[in-house]
Parts: structure tokens; sequence; C-alpha cells
């Protein structure tokens, strides 16, 4: 059997290139992870059953003879896997230190996962339909800021007029791409509005943000990208206490302020621009 994973707190981006890994191996199995970001979990209620996503619960208890990787570089340990076990990566992150010698690995550098995913569907011509290039369309749509972030690449662009060649629905992207914030996600907001902290750092505006959000049931980017939107900082740190611990969110608007680094330091990871 082999098993296509993803890391928790999925976005879209990650959902996109556990379908986009599919499509090149066309008998694994996407497994859902447990956690996924609340516009992804609104997408998957309404096209999850033409998708060929698999829950926990309905995976075959068979042996593991290969992991697809996508967009992380962590491995979540399974039931079947052993050391016979292939483990395949394909990501968009900086190579971590640590990673088994044995791993294969597709890493690039650029705005999206995805791409590469949708560059060796391309490549391979393989026919994909119009919900399957929406949907990796979503997924370099979110993860590249509409192709406005500075980590976007001509292989994100490529990668999207192949979706729309395909059929990928502009207006089906518009409504999920960036829901409006919860009634939780709306506390939060006001409560990190009374908590900024303004660092100015070799002409950078860096903006620290704390508080609470026990009571946050969805994820924290969509307050940081709201944030970051309405106040405009060079860059934007988002500290929140959850019930998992403390948790750090990270944004830059300028290559001047690589926030990777500073999630490096506390134990995350992430792009220049976005990390936690």
């Amino acid at each position: 059997m082999k098993v296509i994973l993803t890391h928790e707190q999925a976005d879209m981006d990650a959902l996109a290139s556990q379908l986009g890994a599919w499509l090149l191996y066309p008998d694994a199995i996407p497994l859902l992870p447990r956690n996924i970001n609340r516009n992804g979990k609104r997408y998957l209620q309404r096209y999850g059953d033409v998708l060929p996503y698999v829950k926990f619960k309905d995976l075959p208890r068979e042996p593991i003879e290969m992991i697809i990787l996508v967009d992380t570089q962590s491995m979540i340990t399974l039931k079947g896997m052993s050391e016979d076990t292939q483990i395949v990566v394909y990501d968009h992150h900086p190579k971590k230190p640590d990673l088994d010698p044995a791993w294969e690995l597709h890493l690039v550098q650029a705005g999206s996962n995805v791409s590469q995913m949708i560059t060796r569907i391309r490549e391979a011509d393989i026919d994909v339909n119009l919900v399957q290039a929406t949907t990796l369309a979503l997924g370099l749509y979110e993860d590249t800021g509409s192709f406005t972030y500075g980590s976007t690449t001509s292989a994100d662009l490529e990668a999207g007029g192949f979706c729309i060649a395909k059929g990928a629905d502009l207006d089906v992207i518009s409504r999920f791409l960036y829901p409006p914030l919860s009634a939780g996600q709306r506390k939060l907001y006001d409560r990190l509005l009374k908590n900024v902290q303004t660092y100015k750092i070799e002409d950078q505006t860096i903006l620290a943000v704390k508080a609470d959000a026990m009571d946050v049931r969805d994820e924290i980017s969509s307050v940081a990208h709201k944030m970051r939107d309405v106040l405009n900082p060079d860059a934007l740190l988002l500290l929140v206490s959850t019930s998992q611990g403390i948790r750090l969110v990270a944004r830059s608007t300028s290559d001047q302020v690589d926030v990777s680094s500073v999630a490096e330091s506390m134990g995350g990871g992430g792009h220049k621009r976005a990390a936690s």
C-alpha cells in the first residue's frame, strides 16, 4: 500500500499537493490529516465526494510500502510502516538538516508546493478534470497570495496557467480563498489589536502581538493574514496561547525580514514571508 501524507492544520496547498501526488501515483491513498484549516474543511464539505481523499478511519490495515510526503518533511508514523517503507518527499520548504539520507527528496524553491506537482502532471500528460484543476489552483492561489507574494516564481505562474486551461473555476477559488473570520477568530482579532507592540529595527516596522486563544477552535493563520493586511507592517509576530501550548504565527511583507529564521529559532519553520 502507498499512502500520501501532509502536515496537520493542513491548508489548501497541502490538500492540493496531496491531490497532485495522487494524480502522479493513482494507486496511492491520499490520507486526510486530522486537523484541516477552516477553508479546507468548507471546500471538502462541498467537493470532497468527487475527490479521492480518505479519512484515517477508512485507511486499510495493510503493510505500507511507500509514504509520499507533500508540503512537509515531518514524518507521521502509521501502523503498517516498517524499516523497508520507502519515503518520497515533495516539498518547497528549506531542507531540514536531520533527514534520513535514504529518503527520496524533491525539494523546490517556489511560492507553493503544488506547483511542482502540477509541473510533473503536465510533463506526464495526465488528464485533469474541472474540479481537480480548481483544487490544484486553489492551493496555488492561497500559498502565493494570488501570485503577489515575493516567493512566487515563474513555475507557480505556469502552473496557474495550466489549471485555468484545464477549466479551473475562478469564481469557486475566490469564494474559498479568504473566508471571513469566524466569531471566535473575530474575538481573538480584537484582543490582539489591544496588545500590539511596535518595534523599528533597521528601518523595518515589526509588530509583536500576543493574546489568549484558548477559546478559539479555528486556525490562527487567518487572523494573522487579516492583521497583516489591515496594519501593513514589514513583519508581524503573533504569539497566542492555545490548548496545545504557545503558538507563533509570523508573516512578512518585506524581503528584509526573514520570519522563517524567527520560527526556526523557536522550534518551527516555514518560508521567509510565512512561518509558524
